[in-house]
């Protein structure tokens, strides 16, 4: 999956508080032409990149290294998280808690989840995220995260809500109950954090390295 999706901005709705001077907010039934021909551009952009990485391209296959800051209102926890994909159904994530030192392994391959690390031997599901969920008591929805991790909407139900920054780049979007918000250095840049809210549960991620599969 390629990085940033930089369009011209839109009209949309008005800036709401907290968002950057210039910022545009558009909803998926919008009427306004500027905001259809961007979210038209944005879904133009994913099946690009969709067909990419089904004709094997090497830009579906990535590595990122970086803090995540998780909390579900009934408990938080930091940890380090190395990311690795592998195309677009596979991916291993590492996360390793640094005050208690434990740390998990998930990896997807296709339809199955393994969690490793746990007391009592690897788990599995068909759900990577209800896997996470009963084991560690985190909220984190790993298979839309691949996406959003990357400055995309996530495969699947179509955001309600879009969010374009002055400089035109998709800066955050409203999906599956969670609120997305990506922070770049540049307009065309890959992220550098992202923050993922729904009701009491909070994922922040800060990016420290971007790399390809073979460590580059």
């Amino acid at each position: 999956m390629a990085g940033a999706l930089l369009l011209a901005g839109c009209a949309g709705q008005a800036v709401k508080p907290g968002l950057p001077a210039g910022a545009r907010v558009c909803d998926a039934r919008d009427t306004d032409a500027g905001c259809q021909t961007r979210i038209a551009a944005i879904n133009a952009g994913m099946a690009a990149q969709l067909a990419s990485a089904a004709a094997g391209d090497p830009g579906a296959t990535w590595t990122m290294q970086g803090r995540a800051a998780i909390s579900t209102g009934k408990q938080s926890g930091n940890a380090r998280i190395e990311w690795q994909q592998q195309a677009l159904d596979g991916y291993n994530v590492t996360l390793s808690a640094p005050v208690t030192r434990q740390s998990w392994q998930l990896e997807v391959d296709g339809a199955t989840a393994t969690l490793r690390g746990l007391e009592g031997g690897p788990r599995t599901s068909p759900d990577a995220a209800l896997l996470l969920r009963e084991a560690t008591g985190w909220d984190i929805p790993v298979a839309s995260m691949a996406w959003w991790l990357r400055g995309w909407p996530a495969r699947g139900n179509a955001p309600s809500r879009y969010v374009f920054g002055p400089a035109g780049a998709l800066i955050g979007v409203e999906q599956d109950g969670w609120r997305i918000d990506f922070t770049r250095a540049a307009a065309d840049a890959l992220p550098t954090r992202i923050n993922a809210e729904r009701g009491e549960s909070r994922v922040r991620l800060v990016i420290d390295q971007w790399g390809d599969a073979t460590g580059g």
